[in-house]
């Protein structure tokens, strides 16, 4: 196992089918759903009845009952046709499309329509994960939907591909390479699968961060001896670059910024260990996080404004959550595995994770508040460093 993120940076078929469905919730008490009265014809309604029951369970806001519940929720999806949807409850009527007529998509939308009205949750559903995995023998990035289906391979460069970050805006991923021997930043346009490299300084170019806006970026450089913070802006090949930090004797790196953009948490190692850094984004005199911990790595300032963050403690690697504001510090995992990478969901509830098991990795998903974690793929292989995007269009 990788001991954590800041060593490692520095060792440097969709289911198609056209639907219509409409969907009639009658709002009264309590978080129960009926699906009884969803009529859901042929195999892309099946597909959507099933994806939309798995969604809703997974949530964590509701629970999927046979009858009698206090959300009773009636429609039809009818292929083939335009998908439309429509949601009602009490006060609230909504209605939507979906031009390819994905049944799965569909019910990813509807979900998270549910999650928002019934629960006043953060959509969830209509989002993606990038991830690296070494099904090939090397590690390459893979794109997933937010349940862990219709996985894709999206570099295929027989190398080592590692900490994929979205634009803000879900168009754009970037991440560490090694296609060219030595470690350098890329991005990859989803929408044109266009590739172009982004930062190919002498030494390590790893850990790019997109800041909230877009404008700008986080990364590590060591282009001046040793691995220092520095900001790229814009955040394309050839933007100008304004240096954060400048410790010689240690190494910053896994920046992560505070939702408003106005600060940036990061690793240094300066205390003898790697330690959780705040700093503005102008540079200036840093903080260091009050938590406990042999080592405290891989931070992910999450959108509610909480830092999750991966904590060494009693020997094993732990994912934490820390609020800035109020100084609460809440540890998600302690069943002896380890875990890293954190990374939140959209819906600031969320977090994916690498959870280490004999060896082998695998992408977790975990519930801050307090419901079971789960796996995300059901398929072979070896995965880390899972990335949740923004939602989805």
């Amino acid at each position: 196992m990788k001991t954590h993120a800041l060593c490692a940076a520095l060792a440097g078929a969709f289911l198609l089918a056209s639907a219509q469905a409409q969907i009639t919730v009658k709002k009264e008490a309590g978080f129960g759903l009926d699906l009884a009265g969803l009529r859901a014809d042929g195999p892309g309604g099946q597909t959507f009845k099933r994806t939309l029951e798995n969604d809703l369970a997974r949530s964590g806001w509701f629970t999927v009952v046979a009858e009698g519940s206090s959300y009773p929720i009636t429609g039809a999806f009818s292929p083939p046709a335009s998908a439309q949807i429509e949601v009602k409850t009490t006060g609230f009527r909504r209605s939507f499309s979906d031009a390819s007529g994905d049944p799965r998509w569909v019910a990813h939308q509807v979900a998270d329509a549910l999650v928002k009205q019934i629960a006043d949750g953060k959509p969830l559903f209509c989002s993606k994960l990038v991830m690296a995995g070494n099904r090939t023998g090397s590690w390459e990035l893979y794109l997933c939907d937010s349940d862990g289906e219709n996985l894709k391979q999206i570099t295929k460069d027989r190398s080592i591909n590692l900490y994929p970050a979205w634009s803000p805006d879900g168009k754009t991923v970037a991440f560490t390479s090694y296609r060219r021997r030595y470690p350098d930043l890329y991005t990859l346009d989803l929408s044109r699968w266009e590739l172009n490299l982004l930062a190919a300084y002498n030494g390590l170019n790893t850990s790019g961060a997109y800041s909230p806006n877009g404008r700008e970026m986080a990364l590590t450089l060591s282009a001046s001896g040793n691995p220092e913070l520095y900001i790229l802006r814009p955040p394309v090949k050839g933007g100008r670059l304004f240096r954060l930090t400048q410790t010689p004797a240690a190494a910053e790196t896994g920046a992560s910024w505070s939702p408003d953009g106005n600060r940036i948490v990061y690793v240094s190692d300066s205390s003898g260990s790697p330690q959780l850094y705040l700093l503005s984004r102008s540079g200036g005199e840093r903080t260091r996080l009050p938590v406990s911990g042999n080592e405290n790595v891989s931070p992910a300032w999450g959108p509610d404004g909480r830092i999750a963050f991966t904590s060494r403690r009693a020997g094993r690697y732990r994912i934490c959550v820390y609020s800035p504001d109020s100084g609460d510090l809440t540890d998600l995992t302690g069943d002896g595995d380890n875990y890293e990478d954190p990374s939140w969901a959209p819906d600031g509830r969320h977090i994916a994770c690498t959870r280490t098991t004999g060896g082998k990795n695998a992408i977790y998903v975990l519930d801050t508040m307090g419901k079971p974690s789960i796996p995300l793929l059901k398929v072979e292989g070896s995965w880390r460093s899972a990335a949740w995007s923004p939602l989805m269009p």
